[in-house]
């Protein structure tokens, strides 16, 4: 309803324009409002307000604050992006709202710091966080129990019991032959017979440890933090001395050092292969992709060749990127350049997006509808007999479809030209000069026509 009466005030107001059908206002930045046989789209205030309506979809957003979105089987609310997001899609709704978690499969609802749910047998729980509370089937346990947290805690799954008191400085595991014992930071013992036996000492200085038991794989872990760190098994071999500058790795024919780490490495195997050299030559060589550093981290080159495309792309300081992708025949289906923080480009399909400039280099529907409008200057999308170009916030727009193509400059001068028509108009059309089919006018305040 507040919807409806908000764009209602607009389109009252676009209504008292004496237009011809399908006729467009274009008062940009300010407002502007275009229409089409199944379209409808209205802009104010610059990037502040906007309405849209197309047979796909329809949406409105008031940046930053808040954007609705319905189309086919999926509804969507952003409210103070990326904060509170709300979504319904094919009958099943999503929430994210900090505090608030709803998981319906599991009959569970949190506001913090109150939560509440049942299980499937029926069995209810609830607490009053860190006072009191008890868990069932949640976290991947049976059962958790807290009083005043972290000064007491206890867990169940299966036949294994855990007893936490003023976490994390003393634990007490037992049952389903597992038992251990910890007092936090100094000394701590894991244990399940036949398959680890784990300790420490000085966290995280000293630990010696036994993974694996009960497989061909068994392990042996043992450091003195950051002097001497090993892992043994029947087939690998790790070792770092001064971590983490002095490293080596083996693996059955595979091998790597760091010496020191990240200045020089260099590893070798079955298709693999790596030689680094920084900050003047990184190269990289494994089954599906090559890639070398030039003067890191100014410039790298990849490629990606794996079964259903290949991928080239190019990496200048990190962030900014100029990436390319071909499917099997060698035709190129995705040209994509980042240079953060002043443009973006992307073709694939038969689309083009590009904007300026491109402030944060983020890509999901909330941020392009919540916020990306008030960040960018220039914006153009095409498509298959489809173009649209927007500066300064409509203050400049160029539009062409198969019917249509035209240009307008604020509410200065407009030009517009479809099949046997062409319209220029000036001051949001209060002066126009109108070439149809067999004629030719002008016209003054909308009215007047000679």
């Amino acid at each position: 309803m507040k919807r409806d009466l908000f764009f209602g005030c607009i389109f009252l107001f676009v209504s008292l324009f004496p237009l011809r059908t399908y006729a467009d206002i274009y008062l940009s930045p300010l407002f502007n409002y275009q229409s089409g046989k199944e379209t409808k789209k209205v802009d104010a205030l610059g990037p502040f307000f906007s309405y849209y309506h197309t047979p796909e979809k329809e949406g409105w957003a008031i940046r930053p604050l808040i954007s609705y979105q319905r189309a086919p089987g999926k509804t969507s609310w952003h409210f103070l992006y990326p904060i509170i997001r709300y979504e319904k899609k094919n009958g099943e709704k999503r929430y994210f709202v900090p505090f608030f978690i709803k998981k319906p499969g599991k009959n569970y609802t949190e506001i913090f710091p109150f939560f509440w749910g049942k299980t499937k047998q029926g069995e209810k729980y609830g607490g009053f966080f860190p006072i009191y509370g008890r868990f069932r089937e949640q976290f991947n346990r049976d059962e958790i129990t807290f009083v005043l947290w972290p000064i007491y805690t206890y867990s169940r799954k299966d036949k294994e019991k855990t007893y936490r008191i003023i976490w994390p400085l003393f634990t007490y595991r037992t049952g389903g032959r597992r038992k251990a014992i910890k007092f936090f930071p100094f000394y701590g013992k894991d244990e399940r017979k036949g398959e680890f036996s784990k300790r420490y000492y000085l966290w995280p200085i000293i630990f010696n440890q036994y993974t694996d038991l009960d497989t061909s794989e068994p392990k042996h872990y043992f450091s003195i933090f950051p002097f001497y760190i090993s892992q043994k098994s029947p087939s690998s071999r790790d070792l770092t001395i001064l971590w983490p500058f002095f490293h080596f790795y083996r693996r059955d024919d595979y091998r790597s050092w760091d010496a020191p780490w990240p200045i020089f490495g260099k590893s070798k195997g079955p298709n693999h292969k790596e030689l680094r050299i920084l900050p003047f030559y990184s190269y990289k060589k494994t089954k599906n992709i090559k890639s070398f550093y030039i003067l890191y981290p100014l410039y790298k080159h990849e490629l990606d060749t794996n079964t259903e495309e290949k991928i080239v792309t190019d990496y200048y300081v990190f962030f900014n990127r100029y990436e390319r992708r071909y499917n099997k025949e060698g035709e190129l289906t995705l040209k994509l350049f980042k240079f953060w923080p002043i443009f973006y480009y992307r073709s694939q399909a038969g689309e083009v997006k590009s904007y300026f400039p491109a402030i944060l280099p983020i890509e999901h529907e909330g941020f392009e509808r919540n916020i990306a409008p008030l960040l960018r200057i220039y914006y153009h999308e095409s498509g298959l007999g489809y173009e649209y170009t927007n500066l300064l916030w409509g203050t400049y727009r160029y539009k062409r479809t198969e019917e249509l193509e035209s240009r307008h400059f604020s509410f200065l001068l407009g030009i517009e030209k479809r099949p046997n028509y062409k319209k220029v108009s000036l001051l949001a059309g209060i002066f126009q000069y109108i070439r149809e089919e067999k004629s030719r006018y002008f016209k003054i305040f909308y009215l007047l026509k000679f």
